[in-house]
């Protein structure tokens, strides 16, 4: 008895769920399709019945019931609306559970026709909501109408709602600004069946809403008689305090960041290689605060203020001789950066240069056979701070708005003429951007 309760069980739950993939595959002479109607079948079910009904007048009514122990069935249904649901049998004959009913309407697809829309460009910030109106032929009232941005085929914008006249001439879309980037857009209508159509060019662009100035009201100004101007006589020039000049530079232009990254450390030459080897120091974490300039679309300028630590560490013992070196720095770094926009602003590669300095306090000390014979130790003095220069790249993305996730390489020479060293530093992080 409980083995057929656990089976019972597992055929209620394999036969809750199954796909519809059907297909038109061929008319015959009396106006009726080929289809087949294929589901996920269970290896303890011994076979299916398969019942299908037609809607007539606003009701459904029986049209065939077929028995299959494959999980596949092939039928010859003319054009309309039918619903169908499976019925599994075990291998004693009894029914289980049947499928909730699955709805599938078959028709002659018919290509949507576009003809023109209005306005033919809309600007939006991310509060307005814009209505576009479409008119052509042979719009479904169920057609799928969307935006795809030329240039990036996987940017597929939907309004937030359509409204489709009754004999397929007209559409009307509502446009949300916080949901489209600015670009040059195709139009896209596909009915159902597949066939679609597509016109442009739409054209959507953001603006910034700014003041009306205020102008003050005329004065009344005495008159004064009119003097004449000795020779060598020169006039002092009156500012006018009634305008003033619109700032070059603006916050609204600039996108500000700031970021927290691992960042360990690989020696490549010199004497941090000599000292400290080239294996990889995992010891070490920066921060990074910076600006972007945001007015252009894909090349954008910025400066960036960057602060790291790092700790090194290394020692030998090898057949009496035994050296142990340890170091730990601060950095400060003045980068200037270029990021280059890509997936649709979605991600980003950014490329910066820059000086900075290296605040280094450690100490180094050898032996040999157990009698120490020199021993150094340096804490942060002046000669502990060493000038460098960096290169580095790093891709950035921002899987949602102002939250940016950024992995990049750092190339650091230092510019000590007595001791040059050179070494790379890897980074992984997270940061916060404010977008204007």
């Amino acid at each position: 008895m409980s083995t057929n309760k656990f089976i019972a069980k597992l055929f209620f739950t394999a036969v809750l769920f199954f796909r519809l993939l059907f297909s038109l595959e061929a008319q015959s002479e009396d106006n009726t399709y080929a289809q087949r109607f294929h589901w996920t079948g269970n290896k303890f079910v011994m076979q299916y019945e398969v019942v299908i009904e037609k809607e007539v007048d606003g009701e459904y009514r029986s049209l065939q019931r077929e028995f299959t122990t494959n999980s596949f069935i092939d039928v010859q249904l003319p054009l309309g609306k039918f619903r169908y649901r499976i019925i599994p049998y075990d291998y004693l004959g009894r029914s289980h559970t049947a499928t909730r009913w699955l709805h599938i309407e078959f028709r002659i697809p018919i290509r949507p026709e576009l003809i023109s829309f209005s306005p033919g460009s809309i600007a939006l910030n991310e509060d307005a909501v814009e209505e576009l109106i479409l008119t052509g032929r042979n719009i479904e009232p169920d057609a799928l109408i969307y935006l795809r941005r030329i240039g990036f085929n996987t940017e597929h914008i939907g309004p937030i709602d359509s409204t489709i006249d009754n004999n397929g001439s007209k559409a009307t879309l509502r446009l949300e600004g916080s949901r489209i980037n600015p670009g040059i857009y195709n139009i896209i209508v596909r009915n159902p069946g597949g066939l679609e159509a597509i016109k442009g060019t739409l054209i959507i662009t953001h603006f910034v809403r700014t003041e009306t100035p205020v102008i003050p009201e005329p004065q009344e100004v005495e008159l004064q008689p009119e003097t004449e101007q000795e020779e060598g006589e020169t006039v002092d020039h009156v500012d006018d305090d009634t305008y003033t000049k619109t700032p070059i530079l603006s916050l609204e232009n600039f996108d500000f960041y700031a970021g927290l990254v691992w960042m360990p450390l690989l020696p490549l030459y010199g004497g941090i290689e000599q000292y400290y080897g080239t294996d990889m120091h995992f010891g070490g974490a920066a921060a990074h605060f910076g600006m972007i300039y945001n007015k252009t679309k894909t090349f954008n300028p910025g400066l960036e203020l960057a602060f790291s630590f790092y700790a090194l560490s290394n020692s030998t013992d090898n057949a009496g001789y035994y050296s142990a070196a340890q170091t730990t720095a601060i950095t400060i770094d003045f980068n200037l950066l270029e990021r280059v926009m890509i997936w649709g602003e979605k991600a980003a590669i950014t490329f910066r240069a820059g000086l900075g300095i290296a605040i280094q306090s450690g100490s180094f000390e050898e032996s040999y056979q157990g009698n120490e014979y020199e021993h150094f130790h340096n804490e942060a003095s002046p000669e502990g701070i060493a000038p460098h220069m960096n290169l580095s790249a790093g891709f950035l993305w921002l899987p949602i708005k102002n939250i940016f996730i950024e992995a990049g390489l750092q190339y650091t020479h230092s510019l000590m003429t007595d001791n040059a060293s050179g070494y790379f530093r890897p980074w992984l992080g997270v940061g916060w951007q404010k977008l204007w």
